[in-house]
């Protein structure tokens, strides 16, 4: 009697552990301490055995979908040891700064990196052919979501238009067609190449790939009083202080951004298949 009374309490204490399980009715954003081994965390260890946390999260995608989200937590140490040598053209720093850029980028906008991700197989290989043609970085690739999230008819409230975000004035001056029927800042080969060419330009000029994504945003007037108030030092963090208030969180946005991009699959950014898109042709 005794014996069966006990195996009774014992499987309704299995039966509470598996009811009460997180998995279950999880609300927004719980943090889950990964050290208490559930059996349901098992495959997370495997995936994610650098993690020191797993958030659940509920997301609703563009489509109106909605899945559950897993987000693994990583140390400020474990994404500076990731983020070194990570490119060798660009001298990607790591600090404080970033790595606020990486939690929003991956953590608290995630919804972003799913939707990019979603777009970017879609103008990816015109990007890197474009970039190779005029010898520049292929990680610039990531600069149009900083600007307009790959969105080729975004236009801002200053008129900049474009997937490349070009003013009137810049277009015209990097010999864009900006008329009433056409609009060559819309137009993903003409803007990309653009593009390309004036970074290319910039950079021959301020020495520097991030001064010069940096006066990409700022305008290149901006840049040279940055420089000269810095006593003529020509380095992003050491002008970082005298840039416009965007331009300064600019930078560290790109950063964050290519790490995103890059480390997709560590960050568990599950690409989301965009509800429309405009094709590249």
């Amino acid at each position: 009697m005794k014996k069966g009374l006990l195996e009774f309490v014992l499987l309704l204490s299995v039966i509470g552990i598996f009811a009460s399980s997180p998995l279950d009715n999880m609300p927004f954003r719980k943090e889950v301490d990964t050290s208490i081994g559930m059996v349901q965390y098992k495959n997370l260890y495997r995936q994610f055995p650098e993690a020191s946390t797993i958030f659940y999260d509920s997301v609703s995608l563009p489509d109106r979908s909605g899945f559950l989200d897993v987000i693994p937590i990583y140390s400020d140490s474990f994404h500076q040891t990731q983020m070194e040598g990570f490119h060798e053209d660009i001298d990607f720093k790591y600090n404080r700064i970033v790595q606020r850029f990486i939690d929003i980028y991956t953590v608290e906008k995630r919804n972003i990196g799913r939707v990019v991700s979603g777009k970017m197989p879609y103008y990816e290989q015109i990007f890197e052919q474009i970039l190779a043609e005029n010898n520049v970085p292929q990680c610039l690739k990531y600069l149009c979501i900083v600007e307009s999230g790959i969105n080729p008819y975004a236009v801002s409230k200053s008129g900049a238009t474009g997937i490349w975000q070009f003013m009137h004035g810049t277009g015209k001056y990097l010999d864009l067609k900006i008329t009433y029927f056409r609009d060559d800042r819309r137009d993903i080969y003409e803007s990309t190449d653009a593009a390309a060419k004036y970074l290319k330009n910039l950079h021959e000029r301020f020495g520097d790939w991030l001064l010069a994504i940096a006066a990409y945003n700022c305008g290149p007037g901006n840049m040279n009083k940055a420089i000269r108030k810095s006593g003529g030092m020509k380095d992003f963090w050491s002008v970082r202080k005298y840039l416009p208030r965007e331009t300064r969180n600019y930078v560290p946005a790109f950063i964050a951004v290519n790490y995103m991009m890059e480390k997709r699959s560590m960050l568990n950014i599950i690409p989301a298949e965009p509800s429309t898109y405009h094709y590249p042709f």
